[in-house]
């Protein structure tokens, strides 16, 4: 009876929304005003859009996240915890995870931008999480990453155990913090007839970390994951 005599009184736009977010992300909203903002681009709307509930969405993602591998996985290190994290909370993931709940069709934004491939999906999931940590308090944010993003939709198995490609995990960090990534690559003269390459990591016009490999592919691969690692520590 509660969810009838709560819908009564609203349009049925948001009477819609509701049932849809109540159907896809397993909340029932209080204030629906912080839902229909966190489905916002600013494509559509520049004054009320969803990055500052995305910011928020992070930070609180990144903290229950990193308490539910702490509390789960006794035998990784720091650096091994580390580096799961940044794989369940990467907008790979977390655009696959938006996809399967359906929260793509729920977001407003301008339809000459090209969903498929974009960040808006995962964007939007982060903007939601924000939305129920202040719409229903830690506790239910803490809920819904358990239980919808980390047991239901993520592979956790999965995401352990596959290779991480460091080039797109650094692309994807640098385009989030809004710096401009490139790399300088080599040819180093060796004694034997393999070719040898060396690749530095520049971010912001600044030389980070450097790789070697047997092809300009492998060397970048190699700095974008040194380079990636020593970001993740300093954050």
């Amino acid at each position: 009876m509660r969810i009838f005599s709560f819908l009564k009184k609203k349009s049925s736009s948001d009477k819609l929304l509701i049932e849809q977010l109540r159907d896809k992300i397993g909340v029932l909203p209080s204030n629906l005003s912080l839902y229909k903002t966190a489905l916002t681009h600013k494509s559509i709307s520049e004054e009320e859009h969803n990055e500052r509930l995305e910011f928020l969405g992070d930070a609180i993602l990144n903290s229950i996240v990193s308490e539910y591998l702490y509390k789960n996985f006794k035998n990784k290190d720091e650096g091994n915890l580390t580096k799961i994290r940044s794989r369940v909370v990467s907008r790979v993931n977390l655009n696959a995870v938006a996809l399967k709940m359906g929260i793509e069709s729920l977001i407003e934004f301008r339809k000459s931008l090209v969903l498929e491939n974009s960040s808006l999906p995962g964007n939007a999931l982060e903007a939601i999480i924000g939305a129920i940590y202040l719409d229903k308090g830690l506790k239910k944010a803490e809920t819904f990453i358990v239980d919808k993003l980390i047991n239901q939709y993520s592979e956790i198995d999965t995401i352990i155990n596959t290779q991480i490609n460091f080039k797109s995990q650094l692309l994807e960090w640098c385009q989030k913090e809004k710096r401009i990534l490139s790399y300088s690559v080599s040819k180093k003269k060796t004694d034997g007839y393999q070719p040898f390459y060396e690749a530095v990591v520049i971010i912001d016009g600044i030389q980070y970390e450097s790789g070697q490999g047997t092809s300009k592919k492998k060397a970048e691969q190699q700095a974008a994951k040194v380079s990636f690692e020593q970001l993740l520590m300093k954050n």
